[in-house]
């Protein structure tokens, strides 16, 4: 079961390219497909370090016409380090929540070969995560929680973690500026740590950097705080 699982998100995402690539035109001119890329000093996730060095991060995706279905893919690399990362995901919008799978990939540039479509749980380099974010409320809240429930999330032993994780972030505006700050963390051992606790606290703060008249440039800061590594890291990072 789990198999057919993971098979029928790289057909979905697939499949879905191919028909918005051939719909009618007055069909596409309803849907939005769009393409950007984040230059970050580093790349940190829910306060995890996964590249020191900076990174280029492309983002291409495709949304319906009512924006309630959208899919794509996402990734990231850093010359100096040969780190490599392509993700696909698929999201489902309602008023209140986001219902989202991603199929997570890592790759390691200087191999010669990272086997993207091995799918057998025992041996696969993807790992698949279900999320659920509830926002769009009277205040301004936003409560996420994930789990990864295939692939190469395992323990030493190669069983699956089940990693979870739990976030909640609040929005607001200060100095004429938005503000986000965020506090999430994992009840269990798994792939953010050996045991329960705090692993993404911090803030962001999004500015637009006016270039001409006409251009301006998304800039985004965020102080994130590791409590249960102890780490703390400082990201800046434009979006083209």
């Amino acid at each position: 079961m789990k198999k057919v699982v993971t098979y029928s998100i790289i057909v979905i995402i697939s499949l879905g390219f191919v028909f918005a690539s051939n719909a009618q035109e007055s069909e596409l001119k309803k849907g939005n497909l769009g393409i950007s890329v984040d230059l970050v000093n580093r790349y940190i996730w829910r306060g995890l370090q996964y590249c020191s060095t900076p990174s280029i991060q492309p983002y291409l995706a495709y949304t319906t016409s009512k924006e309630n279905f959208s899919f794509g893919a996402w990734g990231s690399y850093s010359n100096s380090s040969n780190y490599g990362e392509v993700d696909l995901f698929i999201n489902y919008y309602s008023k209140y929540f986001t219902i989202s799978v991603w199929d997570y990939f890592l790759m390691d540039e200087t191999a010669a070969q990272n086997k993207y479509f091995q799918y057998d749980n025992k041996t696969t380099g993807h790992s698949y995560e279900a999320s659920l974010v509830l926002g769009n409320f009277k205040f301004p809240l936003q409560l996420t929680s994930s789990i990864f429930f295939y692939g190469a999330d395992k323990d030493v032993n190669g069983d699956n973690y089940y990693s979870l994780y739990f976030e909640a972030a609040y929005n607001f505006t200060i100095a004429n500026q938005d503000l986000n700050v965020f506090l999430g963390g994992t009840p269990k051992e798994g792939l953010y740590g050996t045991g329960a606790g705090f692993v993404n606290m911090g803030c962001s703060l999004d500015k637009e950097i006016k270039i001409t008249d006409s251009f301006s440039l998304p800039l985004k800061g965020s102080l994130i705080f590791n409590p249960r590594e102890e780490n703390i890291y400082f990201v800046i990072g434009l979006t083209l």
